[in-house]
């Protein structure tokens, strides 16, 4: 641990800051609200998981803590055994879940993956949730073309995060889990983060100074948003893909996110 980690850790722990561990969707904003919540609440980061989303594992650095350690973590974990397990015993008794309509998600999962291809980012290797020709020809894509296989392959595996995460939130395992919206984060960041706030135990003080952030609209900074768009799969996916992927929503409480189908 570095110097500027202890001193951010020590005082968010004098001023009662819990662990933060927030727990996200892919695609749903999660470098920019985390940046948020950082910045406002004077919290320092911590890596605790490894892996590549569906597979993330909560790992040693989440293990070794200490009582009056404080810290934000995010990642897009799934609740499984091995991970609530460690969770609990590394303190992270309260989960906050960041989620977003899965359709939207999956269509900026596309885009992602698309720019990562093209820039040859490093993170692209780790990713198997694309088709394999991705990785094994350099030549130009469509991934429009390639939606079928997103929506059968990844839209999916975010119903199926997302179940568990609902599961999770009603269980009497430990863990007292929170899920919030993108959505809500777009509509009303002040909300948004009030929510958040209470739930953790914080001053409700710090909505209005995470609200107000210059990353909520991008203006400065570095913004991770591509588009940060709401409904825009309805006017790209066909209506045999809005079928099927209604269909596994319907899985879903959906009357706690008001995602139509």
């Amino acid at each position: 641990m570095n110097l500027k980690y202890e001193i951010k850790s020590r005082i968010s722990a004098l001023r009662q800051i819990p662990k933060i561990h927030l727990v996200t969707m892919p695609k749903t904003g999660t470098q920019t609200i985390r940046n948020i919540l950082m910045d406002c609440l004077q919290v320092p980061r911590r890596h605790i998981h490894n892996g590549q989303f569906p597979h993330e594992q909560l790992g040693n650095e989440a293990k070794t803590h200490r009582v009056n350690e404080r810290y934000l973590s995010s990642s897009h974990w799934a609740p499984n055994r091995h991970n609530c397990i460690v969770a609990k015993n590394s303190g992270q008794n309260k989960i906050v879940v960041n989620i977003r309509d899965p359709r939207q998600a999956t269509l900026s999962w596309v885009h992602h993956v698309a720019k990562l291809r093209k820039i040859q980012h490093p993170d692209f290797s780790e990713i198997d949730l694309c088709p394999d020709y991705y990785h094994e020809s350099s030549k130009d894509i469509d991934v429009m073309k390639d939606m079928d296989f997103f929506i059968e392959n990844y839209f999916t595996e975010l119903i199926t995060w997302l179940k568990a995460w609902e599961n999770a939130e009603q269980a009497d395992n430990g863990l007292d889990v929170k899920i919030v919206t993108f959505e809500t984060f777009k509509s009303d960041p002040h909300q948004y983060f009030q929510q958040i706030l209470l739930f953790l135990g914080c001053d409700p003080a710090f909505a209005e100074k995470c609200a107000r952030h210059d990353l909520i609209k991008g203006q400065y900074g570095k913004s991770h948003f591509r588009k940060g768009l709401i409904d825009e799969w309805k006017s790209v996916l066909s209506e045999k893909q809005i079928k099927f992927c209604n269909e596994h929503m319907s899985k879903l409480n959906l009357k706690n996110y008001n995602y139509e189908i």
